[in-house]
């Protein structure tokens, strides 16, 4: 009713990529995570398009309602909290607060600390799950430009740090 008219559809992860890939990354081989509200969606790029997509149903969503139920939150709580605190490495040299510092939301109080182990337990979860969409043994010769992670969930403090621990790639955040 508005006038407007679709033309045409785009695969999202494509999309994502040419918003935050260079094309020498694409030309030589990366990995592009999207996580997102609801999903993850990786696209891998190869000689300059796409090689390999997937979409993993856990993303932003299942870290707030993670949240929520290991720390007795309603949803909206949780989700402004980790929006507002949440980082995955609670020791993170850019955090202003204390680990065993108490903080609240609209008149919940939690533990700084706990947030972010819960929050980091489950980005490490979908790390781990993004590296199985690469053949086991060729991580290198496959996205020897590494890993770009984007969306919303890639904003978390420390996400690069964490990927760069426990991933055998180059990891940063993608922007656009």
């Amino acid at each position: 009713q508005a006038g407007v008219v679709v033309q045409g559809l785009v695969l999202e992860p494509l999309a994502s990529g040419e918003a935050v890939l260079s094309e020498e990354e694409k030309q030589a081989g990366v990995m592009m995570a999207d996580i997102g509200g609801g999903t993850t969606d990786i696209a891998i790029f190869k000689d300059g398009s796409i090689w390999h997509t997937a979409i993993l149903p856990v993303a932003g969503y299942q870290l707030t309602r993670d949240v929520a139920i290991g720390l007795g939150l309603p949803f909206d709580v949780a989700e402004q909290m980790k929006r507002k605190y949440g980082s995955v490495m609670p020791v993170y040299e850019g955090s202003k607060t204390d680990p065993a510092q108490k903080i609240a939301q609209n008149g919940h109080g939690i533990n700084y600390q706990d947030l972010n182990d819960i929050i980091r337990a489950r980005v490490e979860e979908i790390l781990r799950l993004i590296m199985l969409e690469l053949p086991r043994s060729e991580f290198e010769a496959t996205v020897p430009a590494g890993l770009v992670l984007t969306g919303g969930s890639a904003n978390l403090p420390g996400i690069d740090a964490l990927g760069r621990e426990i991933m055998p790639i180059p990891v940063r955040i993608g922007v656009p």
